[in-house]
């Protein structure tokens, strides 16, 4: 469910902090999150994630433009005697 969020408490100040947890990808469509805040980690794995995706829409598109097979070539049934 989006939106979790948690009260966490720091046990030497005893401060009290509100933290969420969010999927980046989500975020960023929505545009709550801007690229530039998200972690250098965070980067990279959405990079090869859309590489990944690029490439596998480019395997199944080029599948559909496949060279059509050469032409068929009648076979020798004749027999053949080796002595």
């Amino acid at each position: 469910m989006p939106g979790k969020k948690l009260n966490v408490t720091c046990p030497n100040c005893k401060a009290t902090y509100q933290v969420s947890f969010v999927n980046p990808l989500v975020e960023l469509v929505n545009g709550r999150l801007k690229w530039t805040a998200l972690s250098k980690n965070e980067k990279r794995n959405l990079i090869i994630l859309f590489i990944t995706l690029l490439l596998c829409i480019w395997v199944v598109m080029s599948s559909f433009n496949q060279a059509t097979p050469a032409e068929h070539q009648p076979i020798n049934r004749e027999l053949v005697y080796v002595n």
